[in-house]
């Protein structure tokens, strides 16, 4: 390929001195974030990038001077820009090299953070299909012109209701429906600490009947237990079962979800209660005897082939989200009013009208968020899912056995990955296949894509097509209980012996690596890179048989996110211990590599093209000196290269700004469709008291940035699953910042907070971008193929 076309740095604006708002600081009005510009990520690839970057030019007359962060910030000028400014304020042209052709474009969309939508295979958003795989069973409901139908929704409320009244409002949206004398319309209610309601009691868990507009109490379950012990579960659909007996039930369950190792459910009621993880849900579904015409989950990330595959016996569709839900959550008036007029409509047209109104609604409400759902025959999942998933898996595992392991684990990271802030490594099945194989007419690509009927996302989702797929690699600790899952759904064994020797072989890569997870070493200012580069074979093969054999220590254990309970998948692998020593051997990252040159005039690292190979990601992390220790502000994937090929820094010193205060920023995705690039990222906040991340979109309409909401942050001592997305920041809620904090040397010392809370007015927050002046360093992070991270020597500002 040419050289891509390259486009000049610009900085717009004229600086203003104006006073800060209490810790805040006032400025001009936002830049333009465009194209592949901060955030939007640079990389080696052999295809064209562009990167646009204009900044905020502000000034800043006074501050708090406990508070560097509103000090540290000013206008462009000699000592900050000397390599790149000229009089007109405009930076010369930079150009983005032609990359080596050896690095493939799954490769380069890994390292550069920037995916292509719907790349490979056609999109299939928005498209019915009503054909029936002449291998899938009958179904189990077949209208009969005169049908009942029984709706259970179990509906845990927890927090989502105790905070933000999301369950009121969806009991609301049914008491709108028109509901037939020949839909029982049954909800069990509980989970939560409090109802934003004066109909349904926090005291019991209770059944209702909606009809009429109303809500009528049904009864109580005396036994008031956590909604998370499939026992009520089971109890809730007895009662239904025994008291509105029908031809064709539904069931939804409602409440946080945290997908195929976590499962369904967060009781607030009960938080030690844990979640409904799938072997559960199959049992409690298995238990009843009932055939459901669709299972659905109003829950996040519950659209997997794990729950297809767990409940295929059991319903005839699976209604679910691949992504996070925002907190709107299904739309319930209009597909349940449909139902009543009509009883034996296909579900087909049913389950197309509850996606179609789910997408809507939250396009209207929830601007920005992204969101999926889709419809999933499990009947034809069934019949055609299972021999083509073991073939994708033999397949994989001899990839890895035969030395191309970087080849899987490209695939990996490329692959569209959900929930990616939480780490639960669940990425669309399609995508990762087609990145591992290239080739669309895939079995496991077509069996997808037949058993999902119909499936849609927000505007600003990609290669997500309806069925999602754990496969390890944020968090190995999970692989063991994946594991038992496996067992106790019935999942294909070849699927779980491949992710047993892939992480096998990550874990030995890692514990060789001794990478980083935090920058706190480069903040010293002796940091060398690591040593894992000195490493001989025999460390190698001694590591390595250690790790195997279970005798490693706890401490080097506990480096890797291990311990000794969660290594059982070390021991199910087809790779001798000698072939996995030579492959780790001869594919390393070297980091004393990571080294600056012209490190006083324009600092670059240098890689040779088989190092580069070895990289999986790049992102820039900025910190400031507080006086005391530094405060990390984040990571946002922008670099770039020379002609050389070698990776420059960042001589701008710019970062991200909520109404002009720098924020602790991180990078999400980016995927660029068309001459459209969307950029997701996250800001860690305490919001009116809880810990929540802030969601920032740039997009084509929005090239600047907007704040298009926040979701909650738990911690893992109160439930792993995720929460719905607030769907937006209002008039009067509080914000707090939120950083984290290392001392001089190097040590974690706490979360940094902002010493006064912001309060959101009439006007929305504004985002954008702010030049840092002084006081503070630069450094990246880069990723090998196994996971680990190093960092760069920091860079400080001139």
């Amino acid at each position: 390929m040419g050289r891509p076309t390259s486009h000049g740095r610009e900085v717009t604006g004229t600086g203003r001195s104006v006073l800060g708002r209490g810790s805040f600081v006032g400025g001009s009005g936002g830049g333009n974030r465009n194209s592949y510009g901060r955030g939007g990520g640079g990389g080696r690839s052999p295809f064209s990038l562009l990167i646009v970057v204009v900044f905020v030019i502000i000034s800043i007359a006074t501050g708090k001077k406990s508070n560097i962060l509103s000090s540290i910030l000013g206008g462009l000028s000699s000592s900050t820009n000397s390599t790149n400014s000229t009089s007109s304020g405009t930076a010369p042209m930079i150009s983005i090299p032609t990359l080596p052709s050896s690095i493939g474009s799954t490769a380069a969309s890994s390292i550069s953070g920037v995916g292509s939508a719907w790349s490979g295979v056609a999109d299939n958003r928005g498209q019915l299909d009503t054909s029936v795989h002449e291998s899938a069973r009958e179904k189990f409901y077949r209208p009969t012109g005169g049908d009942s139908v029984t709706v259970m929704v179990y509906m845990c409320g927890t927090d989502l209701e105790s905070k933000h009244g999301m369950a009121t409002k969806d009991l609301i949206e049914m008491t709108k429906a028109n509901i037939s004398s020949n839909v029982n319309l049954l909800v069990y209610t509980g989970g939560t600490n409090t109802w934003q309601n004066s109909v349904v009691s926090s005291s019991n868990n209770e059944i209702y009947r909606i009809a009429d507009g109303k809500m009528n109490k049904l009864a109580d379950d005396n036994l008031n237990t956590s909604m998370t012990d499939p026992n009520t579960l089971v109890r809730f659909i007895d009662y239904c079962k025994n008291n509105f007996s029908a031809n064709r039930y539904q069931l939804i369950l409602w409440d946080h979800g945290g997908g195929s190792v976590t499962g369904y459910g967060y009781d607030e009621k009960n938080p030690n209660s844990g979640s409904m993880n799938l072997a559960k849900i199959k049992a409690a579904v298995a238990q009843t005897g009932i055939k459901y015409d669709f299972i659905g989950f109003d829950a996040c990330l519950m659209a997997t082939t794990e729950t297809a595959l767990a409940l295929s016996d059991y319903a005839d569709y699976l209604i679910a989200s691949e992504e996070t839900e925002p907190g709107t959550g299904w739309y319930y008036t209009n597909w349940l009013s449909n139902l009543s007029s009509n009883t034996a409509i296909s579900t087909l047209d049913l389950g197309k009208k509850i996606v179609d109104d789910f997408i809507d609604e939250s396009n209207r409400s929830a601007r920005g968020q992204s969101t999926t759902l889709s419809l999933v025959d499990l009947a034809e999942l069934k019949a055609t899912v299972p021999s083509s998933l073991s073939s994708f898996a033999r397949d994989t595992a001899s990839y890895i056995e035969n030395n191309e392991y970087s080849k899987v684990s490209y695939a990996r990271t490329a692959s569209r990955e959900f929930a990616k802030s939480s780490n639960i490594d669940q990425v669309d099945l399609v995508n990762l296949v087609y990145n591992l194989e290239q080739n669309e007419n895939d079995p496991t690509i077509q069996s997808i894509l037949g058993a999902v009927k119909y499936n849609r996302t927000s505007s600003n989702m990609s290669n997500s097509y309806g069925l999602s797929i754990y496969f390890p690699y944020k968090k190995l600790s999970k692989v063991d209980r994946m594991v038992q899952t496996y067992g106790d759904i019935g999942m294909d064994s070849e699927y779980t012996k491949m992710i047993q020797q892939f992480a096998t072989l990550q874990a030995s890569g890692q514990i060789v690596g001794g990478g980083e997870t935090t920058p706190a070493n480069t903040v010293t200012g002796n940091y060398q890179g690591s040593t894992s580069g000195s490493f001989s074979a025999a460390d190698i093969d001694s590591l390595i048989a250690s790790l195997i054999s279970g005798s490693l220590s706890s401490e080097s254990l506990a480096n890797i996110g291990l311990d000794t309970s969660s290594i059982g998948f070390l021991q199910n692998r087809n790779m001798s211990d000698e072939t996995i020593r030579n492959y780790v051997l001869s594919n390393r990252l070297d980091a004393s590599k990571l080294q600056w040159t012209d490190r006083y005039s324009t600092p670059k690292v240098h890689l040779s093209e088989e190092e580069w190979n070895m990289v999986s990601s790049i992102e820039e992390n900025m910190l400031l000196d507080e006086g005391s220790g530094y405060i990390d502000m984040g990571l946002d994937n922008f670099f770039e290269f020379d002609e050389n090929g070698d990776m420059l820094a960042d001589t701008q010193r710019a970062w991200i700004a909520i109404d002009q205060q720098p924020v602790a920023y991180y990078h999400l995705s980016t995927t660029q469709n068309g001459d459209e690039t969307v950029t997701i990222g996250r800001v860690p906040v305490i919001l009116n008291g809880d810990r929540a991340n802030l969601i920032i979109i740039f997009d084509g309409e929005h090239p600047n940035g907007y704040l298009a909401g926040a979701n909650t942050d738990y911690k893992a001592t109160q439930t792993e699953t995720i929460a719905k997305n607030i769907t937006d920041i209002v008039e009067g809620d509080r914000i707090q910042f939120i950083y984290a904090y290392y001392g001089y040397d190097g040590t974690y010392l706490d979360d940094y907070k902002l010493d006064e809370e912001y309060v959101v007015g009439k006007t929305a927050p504004k985002v954008s971008y702010v030049l840092v002046k002084d006081d503070n360093q630069i450094t990246y992070k880069f990723t090998d193929i196994y996971n680990n991270s190093y960092w760069t020597p920091a860079l400080k500002s001139k």
